[in-house]
């Protein structure tokens, strides 16, 4: 028999539809369980972690706090670092602003440092006696040995750090 219901007819075997079977019940238990198990994998996982963080933490603490005390025990000539240096027998502070020279600067302070261990050693230079080189003038001669025939060997060398030097990267 059917009974008139809003929207569409019921047959009587709709009400096994809205039963639940056993077998879904256990199944949700099944899974639910599982579910407990995995969290507590991950949690035992995080945990283990956790300490091996801490252990490698403290070693890592124990090796940066011997570290000082091995940097004071450089030497330097026969005697321990300055602990304070006289300005005035150092060459003035430079400034690249933000033209991306930083290769220039670098290479002309080990150029000056070499350059003054030379002229003392030689007798050119007094102990107060500093050299000080132009970046700007040191950047346009090595631009203009970068310049010519891209095959001339001047130009492959110059080619260091992917041509950096004499690639203009703003059109």
């Amino acid at each position: 028999m059917m009974l008139p219901s809003y929207g569409s007819s019921s047959h009587e075997h709709d009400s096994l539809l809205e039963r639940r079977p056993q077998q879904s019940v256990s199944r949700s238990a099944v899974l639910v369980v599982l579910n407990f198990i995995v969290a507590g994998g991950i949690g035992v996982s995080m945990y283990t972690s956790l300490q091996r963080y801490d252990a490698l933490s403290a070693k890592l603490d124990t090796y940066l706090s011997h570290v000082p005390a091995a940097m004071t025990s450089l030497r330097h000539e026969g005697g321990h670092l300055p602990s304070k240096y006289a300005v005035q027998h150092v060459t003035p502070r430079k400034d690249q602003s933000s033209r991306g020279t930083c290769w220039d600067f670098s290479t002309i302070g080990v150029l000056e440092q070499s350059y003054r261990a030379h002229g003392l050693a030689r007798g050119w230079l007094e102990e107060d006696e500093y050299v000080s080189f132009s970046e700007q003038a040191y950047g346009v001669e090595v631009m203009e040995l970068c310049t010519g025939d891209p095959q001339s060997p001047q130009q492959v060398a110059c080619r260091v750090a992917g041509d950096a030097v004499t690639r203009i990267d703003n059109p």
